[in-house]
Formats: C-alpha cells, sequence, structure tokens
C-alpha cells in the first residue's frame, strides 16, 4: 500500500486558483503533490516525459502548466538540467507529524538533491510561512545548516532565521538536546 498524502481542500477555494489557474495548471499541479514519486523533502525527481505519460496530456501542455505554475504563480521550480522538481509551498501543507519518517527523508540530503538551487528556492519559500509547529522548525532548522555547510545563504539570511529559531527554543516549543538527529 502507497504512502497517503493529504491535499488541503483550501486550494480549490483559493482566489487565484479558481480565477487564474488554467484546468491543465490544476491538474499538474495536484499532480505533483500527490503523485506516487513524491517525496517528504518536497523536492523530487521525474521527467516531463514521465508526466506526460501519467497524466495522460501530451508534453507541450505539461510544459505549459509547468510554465505557468513556476513563473506566474510561484508555486514550483523545475531544474532542466537534473530534472528535478521543488514543490515551494508544500511544507505548508505537506508535512502534519516528525518521528523516523521525517528524520530519515533528511538524513544524506547531498545525495538526495541534485540541484542546490531547488532546495534554497523551497527553503527561501517556506520562511514566509508563519508555523509555529515543532515539525516544522525541525524541518527549517535541518534545511538551513545544510545550505550554511554548503555556503548557499548569505549573512543577513543566517541572522534573520538564527532568531526565529531562537526564539523557538526560548519559548521551550523544541529541546534540540531530545530529538533523535
Amino acid at each position: 500500500m502507497g504512502l497517503t498524502r493529504p491535499f488541503p481542500d483550501s486550494f480549490w477555494l483559493d482566489r487565484i486558483v479558481n480565477e487564474e489557474y488554467t484546468s491543465d495548471d490544476k491538474l499538474v499541479y495536484v499532480y505533483l503533490v500527490t503523485n506516487s514519486h513524491m517525496q517528504q523533502l518536497g523536492i523530487y525527481k521525474i521527467t516531463k516525459k514521465l508526466m506526460s505519460f501519467e497524466l495522460g496530456m501530451n508534453k507541450e501542455r505539461v510544459e505549459t502548466a509547468l510554465k505557468n505554475l513556476e513563473e506566474r504563480f510561484n508555486v514550483i521550480k523545475y531544474s532542466e538540467k537534473t530534472q528535478e522538481v521543488a514543490i515551494l509551498d508544500y511544507y505548508k501543507y505537506g508535512i502534519l507529524k516528525g518521528g523516523k519518517p521525517l528524520e530519515s527523508c533528511f538524513e544524506k540530503l547531498e545525495k538526495k538533491v541534485e540541484d542546490f538551487s531547488l532546495l534554497k528556492e523551497l527553503y527561501d519559500s517556506s520562511r514566509n510561512i508563519s508555523d509555529s509547529r515543532e515539525v516544522f522548525s525541525i524541518i527549517m532548522h535541518k534545511i538551513k545548516a545544510q545550505l550554511q555547510s554548503m555556503d548557499l545563504l548569505n549573512d543577513s539570511e543566517e541572522s534573520s532565521d538564527e532568531t526565529t529559531i531562537n526564539d523557538i527554543n526560548n519559548k521551550n516549543y523544541i529541546n534540540r538536546d531530545d530529538l533523535p538527529f
């Protein structure tokens, strides 16, 4: 049995989705966040040819929808070079709880992502999410640490994020010493 992925019903109530997304935009976005290739990280490899096949759409329609989702609506980034997609708002809806599955998704991150500009995009997008869940804080801390180790964050990003993480720790949302990773 496959992994169950919740999909927010609020997607269908969003004004921009209703007024500006085409039918293909909606279908491709829902496919990207619910298909069997999706990873808990929010970034995964998938070819346009496979998307076309699984969606039953020609490649041009898939490419047009991907372009809209990336350039017009800024909800995904697709790397042509590595054939990876990043779902930029994935952490807002896609992570419900932590534990071992979440921990294992961040182990050896550098082996799971080829185009780290996608991880940076995902991180930058997720920084705007207001979320007090412990699991969200852990995710952001892990991604930040990876980006810092690769010198992909500038000084202003590092200091503004550090304040946020320290604030969370000071409010006792998280006791980092108790984390298994």
